[in-house]
């Protein structure tokens, strides 16, 4: 195991180099351009795609070649709206709230979730202080 996994050049660049090490010139660059949304998707995981799209490509995190990822991530998105909804209008109880189905389908909608946004960055590409 060599340590940690190297972060991408673009990442280390909006971040700063504090290690004022070198970037890598011979680092593979995928095709620019936004990545179009799949038809596959649902309304709300293409609401997600068209809100969250623009915000990554102009940050300069995703490509073409995260269309997969991306999509991924919108439809995790989408369950999880549709759990959380669920949720609202019922359990009454919290006995019914432990036992719900719905509870389970939030907590099965948002692992790959978090997953995702590990992959596409999201919590790497914090603004620098």
């Amino acid at each position: 195991m060599r340590g940690r996994k190297p972060k991408p050049t673009v990442i280390r660049k909006a971040g700063g180099d504090p290690g004022k090490r070198a970037f890598n010139p011979h680092e593979p660059r995928p095709l620019g351009g936004k990545p179009s949304c799949p038809p596959h998707l649902s309304t709300v995981a293409k609401t997600e795609w068209k809100r969250i799209c623009g915000i990554l490509y102009d940050m300069g995190v995703i490509t073409q070649i995260d269309r997969a990822v991306l999509a991924g991530y919108c439809q995790a998105y989408a369950r999880w709206a549709e759990a959380e909804r669920k949720l609202k209008e019922g359990p009454t109880s919290a006995l019914q709230a432990y036992t719900s189905p719905d509870l389970d389908l939030t907590a099965i909608a948002t692992n790959p979730s978090k997953t995702l946004q590990h992959t596409l960055a999201f919590a790497t590409a914090a603004p620098a202080n």
